[in-house]
């Protein structure tokens, strides 16, 4: 993972406004974030019980 999306945003080398790795990269970490809280949230209600 060698790609850094802050300093390629503003110069992609393909010339394309959006690079597909970016929105890759933004999928896999929305998906992430939706695994980490559910499972946040539910040992967090198994715990209250």
């Amino acid at each position: 993972m060698a790609f850094d999306p802050l300093s390629s945003d503003g110069k992609s080398a393909d010339g394309a406004p959006l690079p597909k790795r970016l929105l890759w990269m933004l999928a896999y970490w929305a998906m992430g974030v939706l695994a980490v809280g559910t499972v946040g949230y539910f040992i967090r209600l198994w715990i209250k019980t």
